[in-house]
């Protein structure tokens, strides 16, 4: 059963929705120069813009006290110059983000836009001819993910440039795409993570995630994945029990290690399931605690997230050169 939303996390929800696009003729409102970002300003706009919205989203007749937000709700964790040339004009600009907090050490989700230095101009720019946000490296320094090492495991270890985290399902249709398509890269790749979410609606999936969990110790990584995400089928059984075997004795039929290692298909689903159960089910909550993974499949090149099949995201931050880290302009939050 879905989640009730709460106002405020709607209300950040269209927040993240809205395009403030500038006015007819405001190009000289950015006024291109050495001045640093008004973050004063920008803090008390964002506040009285969330403010509002909450305000209109309110039910009529709710008689309870809403806590204004104000400018010391807001503290920006990051931000970073980005430039535009427009007319032949450099204008210097900053990518923001910023989360709002309230008494109590209550958060919401944070907040990211690009901004003029006055704080009071939000910017949304795309190249005519790809779609493509100048802005984009700036927006994925923002969103990038510091992922704990304990999460997933190494399947892979190569000469490339990018780390890659991929969090997937092995019945999932378009993580099968996904996996596919960076099997097919791994020249660009320095080390790639799996992590394997469990659903109840994919019958076998927690079966398949048991048996790669160790399987991995007996199998090469790779391949044993490459199986997993191109060859195995879904179990046919109404049975709960029989859907695991079936699973399990695909394995173990393509793999004579894990034949060796399981015994028979009834005995490896009590060994897998007694060992692995438990930690497949904290892995998948944790991916969605940690990393806000909703749906699969969801990657991180190099900690920038990228949520559902987009293999032409995908190319984009495999060809990107791997930055050294870059400090932002505020190292602190304000």
């Amino acid at each position: 059963m879905p989640k009730k939303k709460s106002l405020l996390s709607t209300g950040l929800m269209a927040l993240a929705c809205l395009v403030f696009l500038c006015p007819a003729g405001s190009v000289s409102a950015f006024q291109p120069g050495g001045s640093e970002l008004d973050a004063e300003q920008l803090k008390a706009g964002i506040a009285e813009r969330v403010d509002n919205m909450l305000a209109q989203q309110q039910q009529p007749g709710n008689g309870s006290q809403r806590p204004l937000i104000t400018g010391e709700n807001i503290r920006l964790k990051q931000v970073e110059t980005v430039s535009v040339a427009v007319d032949g004009r450099e204008i210097t600009l900053y990518a923001v983000k910023a989360g709002l907090e309230f008494s109590g050490g209550k958060t919401a989700e944070d907040i990211m836009m690009v901004v003029d230095r006055t704080g009071r101009l939000e910017v949304n720019v795309s190249q005519v001819n790809t779609g493509r946000s100048p802005f984009q490296a700036a927006k994925d320094r923002l969103k990038k993910t510091e992922i704990d090492p304990s999460l997933g495991k190494t399947i892979y270890s190569g000469s490339g440039d990018q780390e890659l985290v991929l969090v997937s399902s092995p019945f999932c249709p378009y993580c099968r795409k996904a996996f596919a398509y960076f099997a097919e890269h791994t020249d660009q790749i320095s080390e790639w993570r799996m992590m394997h979410m469990t659903y109840q609606g994919q019958f076998g999936s927690n079966a398949a995630v048991w048996a790669m969990s160790d399987g991995m110790d007996a199998v090469e990584p790779l391949e044993l994945m490459r199986f997993a995400y191109t060859e195995l089928e879904p179990p046919e059984s109404n049975a709960a029990g029989k859907r695991s075997q079936e699973v399990i004795a695909q394995f173990m039929e393509k793999f004579s290690e894990l034949k060796e290692r399981w015994g028979t298909a009834e005995q490896g689903r009590y060994f897998l399931k007694g060992k692995y159960a438990d930690k497949a089910r904290q892995q998948s909550r944790r991916a969605g605690n940690e990393l806000k993974v909703q749906a699969t499949p969801k990657a991180f090149i190099n900690g920038i997230p990228v949520t559902g099949w987009a293999p032409a995201r995908y190319a984009d931050l495999l060809n990107t050169k791997k930055e050294s880290k870059k400090e932002a302009l505020y190292g602190q939050e304000q």
